[in-house]
């Protein structure tokens, strides 16, 4: 939570769409409006301020970038981003480079969504990346536990650690404490007066199973 996670995937994005020709890169969230938000405030903004010494292709916001959607406006390229509610069927027969389900374990339909964007990415390059706080008792939690399942957890640094299963599922855990201001006895202490429980035990501290009988809030 709070690690900037939808910026770096917003980046990454771009990264895609300026030097991977015909990449087409989906977006899906909750609702039509988040991914246009996404869109609007996050992944434009990062285009704008890029070092303008460099010849970036011109984006002209009323032909190349819609509201769930930017055009690469050369045709030589042919990159798209395009975002989707999650849900949807406007997605069927559509193939992604790279397809993004964000906060999924809060999304509705998980299982529906997961059907829709499997056919997706079955190209050989194709890559789905799925990023979210934990939610237990979801498919997402589900999924994430299979790919836990007899895995090797490898630590990369402190509060970040990875598994990979065999079929080459991997989950990389960024706990709160990956940042170093947040590590301090002061910040935790403020940040568990201002969340209950289970938001700081969940959300923060990644726990996704919770002793039996323990409240969601506290009273």
């Amino acid at each position: 939570r709070q690690q900037f996670i939808t910026h770096f995937m917003c980046a990454k994005f771009l990264w895609y769409f300026l030097f991977k020709p015909y990449s087409r890169c989906i977006l899906v969230s909750q609702r039509e409006s988040q991914v246009a938000d996404v869109i609007a405030t996050r992944i434009v903004p990062i285009y704008e301020f890029l070092d303008p010494r460099f010849p970036w292709p011109l984006l002209d916001k009323r032909s190349h970038i819609k509201n769930l959607e930017i055009e690469h406006p050369l045709s030589s390229v042919g990159s798209l981003i395009m975002g989707l509610p999650s849900g949807s069927d406007k997605g069927r027969g559509l193939t992604g480079t790279l397809v993004w389900l964000d906060e999924f374990g809060f999304q509705d339909n998980q299982d529906q969504t997961i059907r829709a964007v499997k056919p997706m990415v079955n190209g050989p390059d194709s890559k789905l990346i799925i990023t979210s706080t934990p939610d237990p008792n979801t498919r997402y939690h589900k999924m994430v536990k299979n790919a836990n399942a007899n895995s090797e957890i490898i630590q990369h640094m402190q509060g970040v650690w990875e598994t990979k299963n065999a079929q080459n599922e991997c989950v990389l855990s960024i706990r709160y404490d990956a940042h170093p201001e947040k590590r301090s006895e002061q910040w935790i202490e403020r940040t568990k007066r201002e969340n209950d429980d289970y938001t700081w035990r969940v959300e923060y501290n990644l726990e996704w199973t919770l002793p039996a009988g323990k409240p969601v809030f506290d009273f």
